[in-house]
């Protein structure tokens, strides 16, 4: 594995507990050296197939 895909993956997971407890998206976005939500967005559908940050948790809640 890659650093770069590695380190993608560090970041959903860390985006997916900061989103389990409220954190706003562009927040999360923003403290992982994203420069805006949209590029952390596409990053994150890429790996979890959501349509957007918190859907995810919505629907494993469910």
């Amino acid at each position: 594995m890659s650093f770069g895909r590695w380190r993608q993956q560090l970041h959903v997971g860390l985006a997916l507990q900061r989103l389990a407890i409220g954190d706003a998206v562009n927040s999360i976005a923003l403290d992982l050296g994203y420069e805006s939500a949209s590029t952390f967005i596409t990053m994150f559908r890429r790996h979890t197939g959501a349509v957007r940050p918190g859907i995810s948790l919505k629907v494993a809640s469910a």
